[in-house]
């Protein structure tokens, strides 16, 4: 196979890529011909329509529906391992152990759950409890969506879910409770 000619400018454009991506990220130095220090900071290249991590996802303050998920097999069954969670997790669903593992280092970054090793495996375990963790959830919705309504987030429910007459018995035995705690401090 012989040399393969490039079109002119394709060489020097391609040169000016791979530099400024070095620099970008640190594995080079700016190089300047006006006997400027070197090592001294540069402002990255950027493109047209560029945005510092575009593709990020944005930070949950609260456990996201697959970590929840998660966090409901931590708190039913204790301390376990990745392996483990990924054979609770809801039969019918196969996930694959490199996903699981994924979300679950992710949720270690976010202070969700807390890890030990073990062997050649990493145990975890949640950081709070369910109650508190649901709690803020709730929290959360009743602030931002209800604007601190706990009457309208009840009617929403109530209008909403489709209760069955042990449950409405249920809430009802519930919020006779609370009345009596209140009512006894």
């Amino acid at each position: 196979m012989g040399l393969q000619v490039m079109p002119p400018g394709i060489r020097e454009f391609l040169c000016y890529l791979r530099f400024s991506s070095l620099t970008h990220y640190g594995f080079v130095s700016s190089i300047r011909g006006d006997g400027a220090n070197p090592a001294a900071p540069r402002a990255p290249v950027r493109f047209a329509g560029h945005r510092e991590n575009a593709m990020a996802r944005p930070r949950h303050e609260h456990p996201t529906p697959g970590e929840l998920e998660i966090l409901q097999v931590l708190w039913e069954r204790g301390p376990c391992t990745v392996r483990e969670v990924m054979e609770a997790l809801a039969p019918g669903r196969h996930r694959a152990y490199t996903t699981v593992m994924s979300l679950m280092n992710v949720m270690f970054d976010k202070g969700l759950v807390k890890r030990q090793p073990r062997g050649r495996a990493f145990v975890y375990r949640p950081v709070e409890t369910r109650k508190k963790t649901l709690s803020a959830m709730v929290g959360d919705l009743l602030g931002r969506a209800f604007d601190g309504s706990a009457a309208a987030m009840v009617t929403h429910l109530l209008e909403e879910a489709k209760l069955s007459e042990d449950e409405l018995d249920e809430i009802g035995e519930a919020i006779d409770a609370h009345r009596r705690e209140r009512g006894e401090r």
